[in-house]
C-alpha cells in the first residue's frame, strides 16, 4: 500500500509535467518569431494585397465591386476593421495574423491531444511552428503564418480547426449545441476559401456518418441533428449576403459571398497550367511514380523499424523505477542512428521539396486501418468514439491533400493545405504505430525513437533552408511601422518609392502591371481600377476585354510596370505572351519617366518602369 503522504506529491508532480510540453511550445514559438522578425512579406509578391485590400476597404471602398477579389468576404473585412481601430501598417495586420497563430497553435495542441498523446502532441505543435508557420522555403516569402499570401487560407484554417473541436466534443458527448457550433464554424469557413470548406465539410459530415453506423441510437437522432446543423450552417452566409448587401446589389452580395465558388463553378481550374502543376495531373505517370518512390524510401526506413521493434521483446532487464527497458532503449538508438543516416542520405539524393508525396497514400491506408478497428469496436462506445476522433482527422487532413494530390509538398500552398496531413503522420510515427506494437508486447518506444530521429531532421533541414533565405535579407523597405526586411529586390522597391513620391501626387492614380500592388500600398496611392492583380488567371477570369475597357474608362495617371516571369501559369511574359491589346494601348497612351534596374519583360534581370500618361507631360 502507498503512503497516503506520499500521494499529494507524486500528483503535483504529474501536474507540473503536463506543463511541459506547453511550455516548451511557448518558447519556440517567441523564439521562432524573434528570429523570423520582420523578415516575413516578399517585397512585390502577393502580400501587398492583404495591405491594399485592408487600406482600401477601411477608406470606404466596397470588396467585389470597387475591387475584384477571389474570394470569401470575411479576412479582408476584420483586416479593414483592424486598420480602422489600430490605424494603417503592416504591423497592424502582423498583431492579427499572430493571435491568429496563437489561436491556431492552440487548437492544434488540443486535437492532436485527442488523437495521441501529449508527447506526440508535443511534438507536432513544434513541427508546426518550425516548418510551417514561420518557416520560409521559396525565395518568394508570404508562405507563413504571419503574412500569408492570402490572409482567407490562415483565417479559414484557425476557423476549421475551431469547427473540429466543436465537432471532437459532439463526438465525446453528443451535444447538440457541439453540433449546432460546428455547423455555424462551417459557414465561417464557407466565407474563406473553397478548398478549407471542402475538407471541413467532409470531416462534419464524415463522423456524423460515423456516429449513425456505429450507434443505434445516433442514427435515430441523424435527422435532427442534420436539420440543426444545416440552420446553423447558414448563418454565417446569410449574414453575409445582408451586410454586403448595403453596398452592392443582392445579386452582387450572393456572388461575393461564393467567393471562387463562382470561379469554380464557371472555369475548369485544369484548363489552367498553375493549377494542373499544382495538382500534379500535368504529368501524372511522372507525379504518381514520384509518390511510389518517395513511399517507398519511406517504407525502407519505417518498415524495417517495425520489424525489428516487433522482435525487440521486453525482457527482466527493465528499470522499474524510471520505467526504462533498457533493452529497448539500446535498440532504439541503433535503430535512430542506422536509419536517421539513411533518411539523410536518401535526402542528399532526391529533392527536399519532394518529402510530402507519400502523404495522401499513408492516409488513405490509416483510414482503413482506422475503420477496420472500428468495425472491431462499435459495440464499445468510448473505444469507437476514440477511433471516430482520429477518422475525422485523417478525412479532413486528406480532402485538404486534393489541391495537390500527385504533388504534395510542405512550400508554396502546402504550408496550410498539408499541414494537418504532416501532424497526423507525426502521430502515426509517435503513437498509433508505437501503441500497437506495445499491445504485442514489442518495443514501442524504440519505434518511437526512429520517429523522432526523422521529424528531427526534417525540422533541422527547414531550418537551415530558411537560414539561408534570411541571411539574404539586409535591404530595410520602407519606414515606421510599414518597414521590414527584403532581399535584392528591397532596394529597387525604395527607389521606385522615392520616384514615385516625386513624381507622382497624393491625389495621383497609380495601377501596377501584372502585380506589385505592395507598392501602391507603401506610396498610399490609389489604384483606379478593380483589377490590381494581372497575372494570367485574371485574364481567364474576367477577360481581356473587360479589363482593357476598366483602362479606358478610368486611365490611371501613372502606370507601373513590375518584370514578373509568369510562366508558372503558362504564359512568361505580360504584353508578349498575354494581354497583348492592353500592353499595346499602355505602349500607345503612356511614356515611360523613370526606369530601375533592367527594362521589365526584355530578359530575365528584374526591374521596374514607372510611366506617365501623355497628356498629363505634356501639360507641363
Amino acid at each position: 500500500m502507498s503512503d497516503p503522504a506520499i500521494r499529494p506529491s507524486v500528483e503535483r508532480h504529474v501536474a507540473w509535467t503536463r506543463w511541459i510540453g506547453p511550455a516548451v511550445i511557448v518558447a519556440t514559438g517567441i523564439s521562432m518569431a524573434r528570429w523570423s522578425w520582420l523578415k516575413w512579406p516578399d517585397a512585390m509578391i502577393d502580400y501587398g494585397m492583404q495591405l491594399y485590400l485592408a487600406w482600401q476597404l477601411a477608406e470606404g471602398k466596397s470588396l467585389y465591386t470597387d475591387i475584384t477579389y477571389a474570394y470569401g468576404p470575411l479576412a479582408p473585412y476584420v483586416m479593414a476593421l483592424g486598420f480602422r481601430f489600430f490605424g494603417a501598417s503592416l504591423m497592424t495586420l502582423v498583431g492579427i495574423n499572430l493571435a491568429v497563430l496563437c489561436l491556431i497553435t492552440v487548437l492544434l495542441y488540443w486535437l492532436m491531444l485527442k488523437i495521441g498523446s501529449r508527447f506526440s502532441a508535443t511534438i507536432a505543435t513544434l513541427i508546426f511552428l518550425t516548418v510551417f508557420a514561420f518557416a520560409q522555403l521559396l525565395y518568394y516569402g508570404n508562405y507563413n503564418y504571419v503574412t500569408p499570401y492570402e490572409t482567407n487560407a490562415t483565417f479559414g484554417m484557425m476557423l476549421c480547426l475551431a469547427s473540429m473541436v466543436c465537432l471532437v466534443r459532439f463526438v465525446e458527448t453528443r451535444s447538440m449545441a457541439a453540433a449546432a457550433a460546428s455547423s455555424f464554424i462551417l459557414g465561417c469557413v464557407f466565407l474563406t476559401k473553397p478548398e478549407l470548406f471542402l475538407a471541413n465539410a467532409c470531416a462534419l459530415i464524415g463522423g456524423m456518418a460515423l456516429l449513425g453506423w456505429t450507434n443505434r441510437s445516433d442514427r435515430r437522432h441523424l435527422p435532427r441533428t442534420l436539420l440543426v446543423s444545416l440552420v446553423a450552417f447558414l448563418i454565417a452566409p446569410a449574414v453575409s449576403v445582408v451586410l454586403l448587401a448595403g453596398t452592392m446589389s443582392v445579386n452582387q452580395a450572393v456572388l461575393g459571398t461564393l467567393g471562387s465558388w463562382v470561379y469554380v463553378l464557371q472555369h475548369n481550374a485544369s484548363d489552367i497550367r498553375f493549377f494542373r502543376v499544382l495538382m500534379g495531373t500535368d504529368d501524372v505517370a511522372s507525379n504518381a511514380w514520384q509518390m511510389g518512390v518517395w513511399s517507398v524510401a519511406y517504407g525502407v526506413v519505417f518498415v524495417p523499424s517495425a520489424f525489428v521493434c516487433l522482435n525487440a521483446k521486453r525482457t527482466g532487464s527493465s528499470n522499474v523505477r524510471l520505467g526504462i527497458d533498457w533493452h529497448t532503449a539500446s535498440t532504439g538508438g541503433i535503430l535512430v542512428g542506422m536509419l536517421t543516416l539513411a533518411f539523410a542520405a536518401m535526402l542528399s539524393r532526391m529533392m527536399w521539396g519532394e518529402i510530402g508525396r507519400p502523404l495522401p497514400l499513408i492516409l488513405l491506408i490509416s483510414i482503413g486501418f482506422a475503420v477496420y478497428f472500428l468495425r472491431g469496436r462499435r459495440s464499445q462506445t468510448v473505444a469507437a468514439n476514440e477511433m471516430i476522433i482520429r477518422l475525422i482527422m485523417l478525412i479532413f487532413s486528406l480532402v485538404l491533400l486534393l489541391k495537390m494530390i500527385l504533388a504534395v509538398h510542405f512550400h508554396h500552398y502546402g504550408f496550410v493545405l498539408a499541414m494537418p496531413a504532416m501532424l497526423v503522420f507525426v502521430t502515426i510515427v509517435l503513437d498509433w504505430i508505437p501503441g500497437w506494437i506495445d499491445s504485442r508486447k514489442g518495443g514501442g518506444n524504440a519505434f518511437r525513437a526512429v520517429g523522432v530521429g526523422v521529424l528531427l531532421f526534417i525540422v533541422l533541414h527547414t531550418l537551415l533552408i530558411t537560414s539561408s533565405y534570411f541571411s539574404g535579407k539586409r535591404e530595410m523597405v520602407s519606414q515606421g511601422r510599414d518597414r521590414f526586411w527584403a532581399g535584392d529586390r528591397g532596394l529597387a522597391v525604395n527607389i521606385t518609392l522615392d520616384e514615385i513620391r516625386k513624381h507622382v501626387k497624393a491625389d495621383q492614380t497609380l495601377v501596377p502591371v501584372p502585380e506589385g500592388v505592395m507598392i501602391n500600398y507603401l506610396a498610399r496611392r490609389v489604384c483606379p481600377i478593380p483589377y490590381v492583380n494581372l497575372n494570367p488567371p485574371n485574364f481567364t477570369f474576367f477577360g481581356e476585354e473587360r479589363i482593357l475597357a476598366s483602362f479606358r474608362e478610368h486611365s490611371p495617371d501613372f502606370i507601373l510596370i513590375a518584370h514578373k516571369d509568369t510562366s508558372e501559369f503558362g504564359y512568361q511574359y505580360f504584353g508578349r505572351d498575354y494581354a497583348v491589346d492592353l500592353f499595346e494601348w499602355i505602349r500607345t497612351n503612356y511614356e515611360g519617366i523613370a526606369l530601375i534596374g533592367s527594362m521589365p519583360h526584355h530578359d530575365g534581370r528584374f526591374g521596374i518602369r514607372l510611366m506617365q500618361r501623355r497628356d498629363l507631360i505634356n501639360r507641363f
